[in-house]
């Protein structure tokens, strides 16, 4: 099954979609790990519910999901993307 990039991330940002605005920033977050396209991230979602759970995952979990590297699990673990998720999101509250 193949999906489409704009069936995992939007081409745009709507912040009045996001009742919580802390699901966007892990949603951001996830987008943003390097390694990481559509098919991935998708089953990265259901594997893990969603993308807080994906962030909540121990590294061992991460890389049994197919197409997880132990560099992407690295980097999802080390919270690096979640610090420039929530720079995009002050950018995106502050600009509209």
């Amino acid at each position: 099954m193949t999906f489409k990039s704009s069936e995992v991330f939007p081409k745009t940002i709507n912040l009045d979609h996001y009742q919580n605005p802390h699901l966007l920033l892990f949603e951001l977050a996830l987008i943003l790990v390097e390694g990481i396209g559509p098919v991935t991230a998708r089953t990265l979602l259901n594997t893990f519910g969603s993308a807080e759970g994906v962030f909540s995952a121990k590294a061992g979990e991460l890389v049994s999901v197919p197409g997880v590297t132990h560099s992407i699990a690295k980097s999802i673990r080390s919270g690096e993307t979640l610090k420039d998720a929530q720079k995009e999101v002050e950018f995106i509250k502050k600009n509209g």
